[in-house]
This record gives C-alpha cells, sequence and structure tokens, in this order.
C-alpha cells in the first residue's frame, strides 16, 4: 500500500511541476467508466469500472497516461479492487495505442491485498471529448492468453 501512494504522488508531481521540464505539451482529464470480464467474455459476474485518467501529451506521437481506476462487482462496498496503472501511448490522428503496468489492489472491510504487478495493452480512439478503448491484462508470469479484458469510455473535462 505504501508503494502505491508514493507512485500516485510522483504522478501528482509529474503533473503539476514537470511539463516544462518533461517536454509536456499539454494534457487532457478524462472520468471514464467501463466493464471489464475474464477470457469466457460471460460478464458472469458483472465487474463495472470507473475512474479517472490523464493524457500527458509529449511532443509528438508519444502520451504518457496515468489512471486510477476502481473495479466493483455490485453496489456493494464492503470490498472493491482499485486499479492505478501507468500506461504509454503512440496517437496517430485520433488512434492510439499502448502499453503499461497496472496492479490491483483488494480494499475493504478486514481485507487488504494486492497482486503482482501485469501487463496492460490498449487500443481505442479519441474524439473532441471522449475517448474509447478496449484493452486486456495479463500477468508476467502467464503472459499469453490475456486473462482480462475491458472496454471504457472516457469524458474529456
Amino acid at each position: 500500500m505504501k508503494k502505491s501512494k508514493v507512485l500516485i504522488l510522483i504522478l501528482l508531481v509529474l503533473f503539476f511541476f514537470s511539463g516544462e521540464i518533461s517536454g509536456i505539451v499539454g494534457t487532457d482529464f478524462y472520468l471514464q467508466a467501463g466493464a471489464i470480464t475474464d477470457d469466457s467474455f460471460a460478464f458472469d459476474p458483472f465487474l463495472w469500472t470507473v475512474g479517472v485518467n490523464f493524457d500527458l501529451k509529449l511532443a509528438g506521437i508519444l502520451v504518457i497516461s496515468p489512471e486510477l481506476n476502481l473495479i466493483n462487482h455490485g453496489f456493494d462496498f464492503d470490498y472493491f479492487l482499485l486499479e492505478p496503472a501507468l500506461m504509454v501511448n503512440f496517437k496517430f490522428m485520433g488512434f492510439f495505442i499502448g502499453a503499461g503496468l497496472n496492479k490491483f489492489f483488494l480494499i475493504g472491510d478486514g481485507y487488504g491485498d494486492s497482486t503482482d504487478f501485469s501487463m496492460k495493452l490498449n487500443i481505442g480512439f479519441k474524439f473532441s471529448l471522449i475517448k474509447i478503448r478496449l484493452y486486456c491484462m495479463f500477468p508476467f508470469e502467464d503472459f499469453f492468453p490475456p486473462s482480462i479484458y475491458g472496454i471504457m469510455i472516457g469524458v474529456k473535462f
């Protein structure tokens, strides 16, 4: 848990103070929602997700995208998953594709556990105010096929 707090603090410092130093030419902030499933594509149980995403646009085609998502089943908040991720995306016109690392934290009544880091791949399209993306995640020890799939729709603010 301490490592995730440090990661979040580092990302906030990068966002607020490093624009001129790092070559960031713009940022976009998104509120996003979506659903995830396992490799059966049954959406059973139905897991929904909400979160925030920053796109830190570097000169050229590179975008660094930190995000933080809450994942839950139903509306029982006794426990839930928190997923911080850091993606590196390459953009071409409205399309983007990228990869990054993510980690899951189980948080709730009497719970407190985390997974190892895993790989996250995504592909999507950005409209002027909407971002739609498909993604898959898989642990490093069982690299292919991916074990989790998802879709996210984000609204730019």
